[in-house]
């Protein structure tokens, strides 16, 4: 048994993080993040050393308070992520700043994302205290999202693979939609063993995509 023995030594700064944008969408040019940080005896943190990093990720359901269980976005895009790290800044005489984040990464994606800024408030003897603050990325003044009226994953064999459909803008409201096509695929895979000098025989499959129907359908305002 190994035991390991750490000194704990509480905060003694704070560092406040606050943002005017409710959310981001494709008219925001970028974030800004206002950036307070003081002595928890009062002083302000002037000078002090304010490192930060930016990750984004798909947000798949940024609606779920309003439209539990339904899923927003493409796909494809299940897999993006980023990380990005600020440029250093250093706290004004006041004790605080305004950092600005550049929302390049996500400005092309067609799906909602989590943009989660990450800054550290350096001591002058370099113990960070940590803050995070957060927003959704809205790629469109509307979007579709699909709920299935299935338990799990898949649909029970035999059964029809139901689905909800809405087009929702960033706030729940509900919009019509006509003509909306859909696209039905049958994934198919090919399996196979595979043997190799380092893992023995192990199985693996190949995947191909079959459209088995091509359709559309209509959503009424307010409806689903």
């Amino acid at each position: 048994m190994r035991l390991g023995v750490e000194e704990f030594l509480p905060e003694r700064m704070k560092l406040d993080l606050s943002s005017a944008a409710a959310r981001l969408d494709a008219g925001s040019k970028g974030w800004e993040i206002d950036v307070a940080g003081a002595y928890l005896y009062g002083a302000p943190a002037a000078g002090n050393r304010l490192l930060g990093v930016v990750n984004t990720e798909p947000d798949r359901n940024p609606l779920a308070k309003a439209l539990p269980g339904f899923f927003f976005g493409d796909a494809d895009e299940d897999g993006v992520r980023s990380r990005v790290e600020l440029d250093e800044e250093t706290l004004g005489d006041d004790g605080k700043t305004r950092v600005g984040v550049d929302l390049s990464p996500v400005h092309k994606r067609r799906s909602p994302f989590t943009v989660r800024a990450t800054l550290s408030l350096l001591e002058s003897g370099g113990r960070p205290v940590v803050r995070s603050i957060e927003r959704t990325w809205w790629p469109a003044p509307v979007l579709v999202g699909l709920r299935p009226l299935f338990v799990g994953s898949y649909a029970r064999e035999g059964a029809p693979a139901e689905f909800e459909i809405v087009r929702a803008d960033a706030a729940a409201g509900l919009k019509a939609g006509q003509a909306l096509p859909v696209r039905l695929f049958r994934e198919n895979r090919a399996y196979y063993w595979r043997f190799d000098d380092n893992r023995g025989w192990h199985s693996g499959f190949t995947e191909t995509d079959e459209l088995v129907l091509t359709t559309q359908v209509a959503v009424p305002a307010g409806g689903r």
